[in-house]
């Protein structure tokens, strides 16, 4: 039926509008729903691959590659400061010129001096490291234990960055520093490049050991000191009594020093075994003295450099070390892709 009034036509208008609203609302809360699951897909996609990759990485060792270093150079010049074991407390000095020595040098304590290089390890802005190690460093202060807490300290910087030691000459001051040469190779064999001038003397025979024997001298002073020992080996007052090593403290010095050398050709070699093994290294200590360049060809040191040359060549090391890192990185990408 329809109405005069005309209110049919506008019921079922009303009905229309209704009906197509309701359409409307419907479709739209379908809209928000597949935009809700659309993302929500999406967030876990970018977190699962996310998740893929970095366990991809961690498998393959990817994340250990470090960042490419800065342009900062820390140098380490161990002639102008006295390492000491704690803070303000001085090493005892192994002769009488060093008492003299130490005296115009400051006093830096062992362990602010590997806190230093662990700390230029981790920092970005340098690059590299560079040890100045002669004989007048006095080493033989720290003794060999203090020189292998140093050295490993080197060693963990060189495995991320590049290092290089330099010396005028290991073994120029003569059997003397015989000792502090061989504790300077010894630190200067924890970094990648061992450089030393040119036809400077390179001597690193071992170590020695020597006793003061008085007893000739207390007697034109008409004394005659008594010393009673508990056993054969308490030999702390032979040297009050005797002229010359007894048996049994010569066999103790002699066992004391095969375990020191014992233990720098170890820790030489494992470090430089690409060069000679174990028992070529004990040889060519028994042919020193030779000369830096002989030295070079045998595998000892690395570079024969002036010391202007220094610069030159650990930037050319960074350059090689930054060229290695960028190699590493385009094949980890490749790998991944």
């Amino acid at each position: 039926m329809e109405a005069k009034d005309g209110s049919a036509p506008v019921q079922q208008e009303s009905r229309g509008s209704r009906a197509r609203r309701g359409i409307s609302t419907v479709f739209g809360a379908v809209r928000k729903g597949v935009r809700g699951v659309v993302f929500a897909a999406g967030v876990v996609t970018v977190i699962g691959t996310a998740s893929v990759i970095r366990a991809i990485r961690k498998k393959r060792g990817l994340d250990g590659i470090p960042p490419a270093p800065g342009r900062g150079v820390l140098e380490f010049d161990l002639r102008s400061v006295t390492l000491c074991d704690v803070e303000g407390v001085q090493l005892s000095p192994t002769s009488t010129s060093e008492i003299f020595r130490e005296r115009s040098k400051p006093s830096v304590p062992l362990r602010h001096a590997i806190r230093a290089i662990e700390r230029a390890k981790a920092d970005p802005r340098i690059s590299s490291l560079i040890i100045r190690c002669e004989e007048e460093s006095q080493l033989s202060s720290l003794g060999l234990a203090g020189v292998l807490e140093l050295r490993n300290a080197v060693h963990t910087f060189s495995q991320s960055k590049p290092s290089l030691a330099y010396s005028s000459g290991f073994g120029s001051e003569g059997s003397s520093g015989s000792r502090d040469s061989c504790l300077a190779y010894l630190l200067a064999s924890a970094c990648h490049d061992i450089a030393t001038q040119p036809g400077s003397v390179f001597c690193v025979p071992g170590f020695a050991a020597s006793g003061a024997f008085i007893k000739r001298a207390l007697g034109l002073i008409g004394i005659s000191p008594v010393v009673r020992a508990r056993g054969e080996y308490k030999g702390a007052g032979d040297s009050l009594i005797r002229e010359e090593f007894s048996p049994e403290q010569r066999e103790a010095v002699q066992a004391l020093l095969q375990t020191e050398i014992s233990e720098f050709c170890r820790a030489v070699v494992d470090f430089r075994k690409q060069h000679f093994t174990q028992e070529e290294f004990k040889v060519l200590l028994d042919s020193m003295p030779m000369i830096s360049d002989h030295a070079k060809d045998s595998g000892l040191i690395d570079l024969c450099l002036y010391r202007d040359q220094i610069p030159q060549a650990i930037r050319l090391r960074v350059l090689q070390h930054r060229y290695e890192l960028l190699k590493e990185r385009k094949e980890a990408l490749n790998n991944l892709i």
